[in-house]
């Protein structure tokens, strides 16, 4: 049954149009909060006019949870179940017919965990079958052909780094790792990952691939302090190490100015800044 009594009704009040489809259908809850749980879950302006339009072109999926629908009417239900909706149904799997808590979406469909993993020729078998994992390359797999690698992720990171400072101690390197992904799951992607682009550890952490893999970035600041960095410099030279020419252009350039200096260079002809200039009760520099 399609309403029709208030046809711009969606438009103009799409809260209370939304309130009265499931209040004819459910007796049990009070209107009021039945409209709560529409404020709740419609959300903006446009979001309750697309929900309003959609419960008013088939407001049977409020007794029979099916989908292609929107997500909020999914979301819709399920709230109202929280609510104790009796007569509300949940949403319904569209390939089980199994009623819903949470669900996955396909397109305009609704499924469980189960029947929404997406299907795929298999890289290895070549069977199409639910996807249980992607390789290193991106490529599907089922379950019965998992991308599995002996090798420990340590030991391949470990193997990268000592590629570009053969003197990186393990120990230090496997710390830096652990503190960065804790997870073996990601430890091995990110292992892959630094294997395909070593370069992800000297500046290219960005393109790091995958959101587990970004762990490369953060690995990059203790590999690169504790692992490539060199041996520490004696005190008694530090002073001279910050002068000397070679390294102007390094750790002295990055030194905060003496106060001294500071001074100095405010009293510099031309070093100070432009006066301030008042302007309503603000000081602004003029340029």
């Amino acid at each position: 049954m399609t309403t029709t009594e208030h046809p711009a009704r969606a438009v103009t009040d799409p809260v209370g149009l939304i309130t009265d489809l499931i209040t004819r259908v459910e007796k049990d809850l009070d209107p009021a909060a039945v409209r709560g749980v529409v404020l709740c879950v419609a959300g903006g302006r446009a979001k309750s006019r697309r929900l309003a339009e959609a419960l008013e072109a088939r407001p049977e999926v409020l007794t029979d949870g099916r989908s292609p629908a929107l997500r909020a009417i999914g979301d819709l239900l399920i709230a109202l179940r929280k609510a104790g909706a009796v007569t509300i149904t949940p949403p319904v799997c569209r390939d089980c017919g199994k009623h819903l808590r949470t669900f996955q979406r396909r397109g305009q469909d609704w499924y469980c965990s189960v029947c929404g993993q997406e299907t795929a020729e298999c890289a290895v078998c070549g069977n199409t079958r639910r996807i249980s994992m992607r390789d290193r390359t991106g490529r599907p797999r089922c379950s019965m052909c998992p991308d599995t690698d002996p090798r420990d992720p340590l030991d391949v990171i470990h193997e990268v780094v000592t590629g570009i400072s053969p003197t990186a101690d393990r120990a230090i390197v496997a710390e830096a790792v652990r503190r960065s992904v804790s997870r073996p799951s990601y430890q091995q992607k990110l292992a892959w990952s630094l294997e395909d682009n070593p370069r992800l550890l000297t500046g290219e952490g960005h393109l790091a691939p995958s959101a587990p893999s970004r762990g490369s970035s953060n690995c990059c600041t203790p590999l690169v302090s504790q692992a490539w960095s060199g041996p520490p410099v004696p005190a008694a030279d530090a002073s001279s190490a910050s002068t000397s020419p070679s390294t102007a252009s390094g750790s002295a350039a990055t030194a905060s100015p003496s106060p001294a200096s500071r001074s100095a260079h405010a009293a510099a002809p031309g070093a100070s800044r432009p006066p301030a200039t008042p302007r309503g009760g603000r000081c602004v520099r003029t340029a």
